[in-house]
């Protein structure tokens, strides 16, 4: 080996990822998957009706040891449609997401910004182009949404 031979790099995961599958008498499944091997799930998906597909998925997205996302197939399609979360890990959602015409793109939003239980800001794509057109908040805290934003260009933006 020269001195500008580059050694080969161990990429060989430290700990394997434990996946244990539950089959229910129901016929709905279970995945839950310890990919760090702490001990606890960082995933879990569940196929409630048995047909193969997913209904329901729930992710630790940062590590911390708790489910605080999940993910739904509402319209039984085989695609996540719905996504919930709990951003600042109060145990409370503060953000949600949903494709609500199944084009893969998200139709509704809403988040919890000040994290009081209610949210502050919602969008919405009313034409299905993957643009929001109208976003609503609560720009004064009283909990009532107040301001409306039209980001259409058809429409013209302008505030209500």
């Amino acid at each position: 080996m020269s001195e500008y031979d580059i050694p080969a790099e161990d990429t060989t995961p430290e700990v394997e990822p434990n996946v244990i599958v539950a089959e229910y008498t129901d016929g709905s499944t279970a995945v839950f998957v310890d990919e760090n091997g702490d001990g606890f799930a960082e995933a879990v998906a569940v196929d409630e009706n048995g047909d193969g597909e997913f209904d329901r998925a729930f992710v630790d997205a940062d590590g911390d040891g708790k489910l605080e996302t999940e993910l739904v197939d509402t319209d039984r399609d085989g695609e996540p449609d719905l996504l919930v979360s709990d951003t600042n890990g109060d145990g409370r959602a503060d953000f949600a997401a949903q494709d609500t015409n199944g084009d893969g793109l998200v139709d509704v939003a809403a988040q919890d910004t000040d994290f009081d239980g209610r949210a502050d800001v919602a969008a919405q794509d009313t034409d299905f182009d993957g643009d929001e057109d109208v976003v609503i908040g609560d720009t004064n805290g009283d909990g009532q949404f107040d301001t409306a934003v039209y980001t259409d260009p058809a429409t013209n933006p302008y505030v209500r």
